[in-house]
């Protein structure tokens, strides 16, 4: 489902204003090229003075309308296409395209995921679950629906009702005062592991696996909890 415009400029005001500044801010989907407001959504984070970089992920499906590539080709403004082979079968075209209108670039050929795993709570230790957290060396706090959660697996896990999550783990940037706010998201940058943690993969048991496979038909939550 496509969220609502206001709301994701409500949200983009109430986070900034509970921050120094952002180095960069990336909008995901699903695919963001199918939202009917993204001109405008990438045209008010772009003005953002505390926004320093605007990053759209995409994955090459989509040749966005011209009204989409004005608002791209803003300064602060970058494209990253996640090439899924195949699957991405406007990604040339995307390229083309972006070139044409002077607009930053960058295409993630034979993108490769790591496997977490499924879904299952694992028995970590405590020395072992911080370990889980250490071994992700990128982890991008992630807005959703008005609350930052520490990294993207926790925050879907919640939304999806298949991984729970701890006071510490995320926070909900309308409860609470700005100063309040603050506080808590710094102290997102101070914890030694998250809930989340006990049902990912240690970094020595991860797989890979090849972006964009899909599964032939819909899974259960059991099956998905078995997965992996």
């Amino acid at each position: 489902r496509a969220y609502d415009t206001e709301r994701i400029f409500a949200e983009v005001d109430r986070l900034l204003a509970c921050v120094d500044s952002i180095d960069c801010f990336r909008i995901l989907g699903g695919e963001p090229f199918m939202h009917k407001d993204i001109a405008r959504i990438i045209s008010y984070c772009a003005v953002q003075g505390k926004i320093v970089q605007v990053q759209l992920v995409t994955n090459g499906t989509i040749v966005p309308k011209e009204e989409v590539l004005k608002a791209l080709a803003h300064a602060k403004v970058s494209v990253y296409i996640s090439d899924y082979g195949t699957v991405s079968g406007s990604r040339e075209r995307l390229e083309k395209c972006l070139s044409e209108h002077g607009i930053v670039h960058v295409s993630d050929s034979n993108y490769i995921w790591d496997d977490m795993g499924g879904l299952d709570r694992r028995d970590y230790s405590p020395e072992r679950v911080r370990s889980v957290y250490r071994g992700c060396s990128d982890i991008c706090k992630t807005l959703v629906e008005g609350v930052v959660y520490v990294c993207p697996r926790s925050a879907h896990g919640d939304k999806l009702g298949v991984i729970p999550v701890n006071d510490n783990d995320h926070v909900d940037i309308f409860t609470g005062s700005v100063d309040e706010v603050r506080r808590e998201l710094r102290a997102l940058y101070d914890v030694e592991y998250i809930e989340a943690c006990y049902y990912c993969n240690a970094v020595e048991d991860r797989g890979k696996i090849a972006a964009g496979e899909q599964c032939g038909a819909a899974l259960t939550k059991r099956e998905t909890s078995d997965a992996g």
